[in-house]
């Protein structure tokens, strides 16, 4: 394609002019993360129709942590996000954030590893602001959300950010994980940093991967006991019995208790 001469798309050397980029910046990588977001609000703004396209971007959005920092060229901005301001990224008004709120952003991604990878990066502190993580100048005063001195946005607020809210615990998925993360952990822990993926860790991995259910999972690793109702034919309620806790529990269930 060619262009004239007032079609000509901006150089790196425009965006550092303009004070956007330091030189040397990847500005191919910022202004791919602003695709990303612009996917990723697109996806939100068209649910449930659109929800491949708001998973797959959100993916990106939280593996490499790209929601942080892009270059929006059509108005100009370097958008920035500390990392602790992740609930602020998501509650903030279009462009510069999802305009949604945490819970609607759950119910509509529902039961898919994209949710489990939101809760996690929630859980790991990035949606609450505080003092220490604020970003500042060089003065070492708190950025403001007003454009700085080099055209450059800081997402930074007045006030402290709203806490995460906590997804239901129960049966939750949020909190199976959870659950399955302080094991594995444990698990780590007691043999050492250079043994091969426990059983925790192995669930755990799957369960990101979306090959298993997290309520699933945490039965598989024994944090939560299997419960049965047992059918009235004798038969399927030995069967049931053999399915769920195997042949030796069953020939300790109808051991004789010893009398005195």
């Amino acid at each position: 394609m060619s262009y004239g001469v007032s079609e000509m798309p901006p150089l790196e050397s425009d965006y550092v002019n303009a004070g956007l980029v330091q030189p040397g910046e990847n500005v191919g990588g910022l202004l791919r993360a602003n695709q990303v977001i612009c996917e990723l609000q697109h996806g939100i703004r068209n649910a449930p129709r659109d929800i491949d396209i708001l998973k797959g971007a959100l993916s990106i959005a939280l593996k490499e942590g790209i929601w942080k920092d892009r270059l929006d060229t059509k108005r100009s901005q370097r958008i920035r996000y500390d990392a602790a301001q992740l609930v602020k990224f998501i509650m903030d008004p279009f462009p510069e954030g999802l305009d949604t709120t945490v819970d609607v952003l759950r119910r509509v991604l529902g039961d898919c590893p994209e949710r489990i990878m939101l809760d996690e990066a929630l859980d790991r502190g990035q949606g609450n602001l505080n003092a220490a993580a604020r970003p500042r100048a060089e003065d070492g005063t708190f950025l403001g959300t007003d454009h700085n001195h080099d055209n450059i946005m800081v997402m930074a607020p007045a006030e402290p950010v709203p806490p995460v809210p906590r997804a239901e615990q129960g049966t939750s998925a949020s909190y199976n994980v959870r659950r399955l993360k302080r094991l594995a952990e444990k698990e780590r822990e007691e043999v050492g940093p250079e043994a091969p993926p426990t059983k925790a860790e192995d669930l755990l991995q799957k369960v990101r991967a979306g090959e298993i259910k997290p309520h699933a999972a945490v039965k598989l690793a024994g944090i939560v006991q299997p419960t049965i109702q047992l059918s009235r034919d004798p038969v399927k309620g030995r069967q049931q019995i053999l399915e769920v806790y195997g042949m030796e529990y069953l020939q300790a269930l109808l051991q004789e208790e010893p009398h005195d």
